[in-house]
């Protein structure tokens, strides 16, 4: 027998479903960045075009570009592996991350005293910027500003036009502001018996001015106090800060003294 072909007739062969992988590490901010690594046994690596998607570590800048992104964020590369005569074109995606890189605060000015006025800690500088970003980041704490005495919490956050590649180390720091001292003056502070009451003339200062939040009280041999004595002996003079902001300049308190 013999076999021929109609005239006319055609066979198609169509190009078959390529297999690729597409893989990318991450790396922190300011590190070599990685590379995509893409395989393909069937297309090949010769004709591999990426895109990359995303979003910046400020949670809100998009990004999507062909070049591979630098800043802090978490992306998405997807790499086309081109058709070639017997595979169809392939495409993957992969996902990575540009961590944020770790800065350490400088706080100062932990330790204050009661001015009156609002006071926070200072951040003199910070360790770990980038060459490249220099003058691009600060740290501040002034929303953490408290007035009165007591022990607080201040916590720092970063601001400028790169601030979104980094995080702080050391973001939280506590510190004190101490009562202001207060100084006593005792004058006219003896007085013949006279069957009346008598007092000594006190004054006091405190931060520059004169200071009158406080009580007085005389205490008699027997331990005893009051406020305006009337016999004959000595009485030491017992001054109680009212104001918890202030404190006996030679004490840590306003406790009567």
């Amino acid at each position: 027998y013999t076999l021929r072909q109609p005239e006319g007739l055609t066979v198609t062969i169509t190009p078959a479903q390529g297999a690729a992988t597409l893989t990318m590490e991450s790396w922190t901010y300011g590190e070599n960045p990685a590379q995509p690594v893409a395989e393909s046994a069937t297309n090949g690596t010769d004709a591999v075009t990426c895109h990359y998607t995303g979003t910046l570590a400020d949670g809100v800048t998009p990004y999507d570009s062909a070049d591979r992104p630098s800043d802090a964020g978490s992306y998405q590369v997807e790499a086309v592996f081109a058709a070639t005569n017997n595979y169809q074109t392939v495409t993957k995606q992969a996902a990575f991350t540009i961590e944020t890189r770790e800065l350490t605060a400088t706080w100062n000015s932990l330790d204050m005293v009661y001015n009156g006025a609002a006071q926070a800690p200072r951040i003199a500088g910070l360790i770990g910027v980038l060459e490249a970003d220099a003058g691009k980041v600060q740290a501040s704490a002034d929303d953490s500003a408290q007035t009165a005495a007591g022990s607080y919490s201040a916590l720092a956050r970063l601001t400028g036009e790169r601030a979104h590649n980094y995080t702080l180390r050391n973001d939280t720091a506590s510190f004190a502001i101490r009562p202001a001292p207060v100084v006593f003056q005792v004058e006219m502070s003896s007085a013949p018996y006279d069957g009346q009451p008598h007092t000594a003339q006190i004054t006091a200062q405190a931060l520059g001015q004169v200071f009158e939040d406080f009580t007085i009280q005389y205490q008699s041999a027997d331990g005893q106090q009051t406020a305006q004595p009337v016999e004959a002996g000595r009485y030491p003079i017992l001054a109680t800060i009212t104001d918890a902001n202030y404190r006996h300049s030679d004490g840590a308190d306003q406790a009567a003294r």
